[in-house]
């Protein structure tokens, strides 16, 4: 995962090797599919976004979002920052953006992670998002 921030900062270089780090994911998903699926589903994810491949990245975060309720809350709550940190790249402050990072700061309270979530909140004000979600 650092991987892709590294690509988002420094390019093609790093973009490739967290192409190559996304197929060891998918060979350990199919080892350890409760363990590495939902990494594997983010990085691709996160790969697509980073690539400019809008109409695969929103479905396959989504995606990440389905197999991380198997993995528990931590993942999920991961997987909606991602999904909606996604849409605000895209300049998008609709009530999709909302579902997502409310549904995120959620999960992390119940997953007791309130450093995290009051992080994500604050984050959220900042870009004038807090407010339409009721934060």
């Amino acid at each position: 995962m650092t991987e892709v921030a590294y690509a988002r900062k420094l390019g093609r270089k790093r973009a490739r090797r967290a192409r190559q780090h996304a197929n060891s994911f998918a060979r350990w998903a199919n080892l350890a599919p409760y363990t590495f699926l939902c990494r594997q589903h983010r990085l691709e994810a996160e790969i697509a976004d980073l690539a400019g491949n809008h109409a695969t990245a929103l479905p396959s975060f989504i995606n990440v979002i389905a197999t991380a309720r198997e993995s528990g809350f931590v993942f999920i709550a991961l997987a909606n920052e991602c999904a909606g940190k996604h849409l605000l790249r895209l300049d998008r402050k609709d009530k999709m953006v909302c579902n997502f990072l409310r549904a995120s700061v959620t999960a992390y309270d119940e997953w007791g992670a309130m450093t995290k979530a009051q992080h994500l909140r604050d984050e959220l004000r900042r870009s004038n998002l807090g407010l339409d979600m009721g934060m």
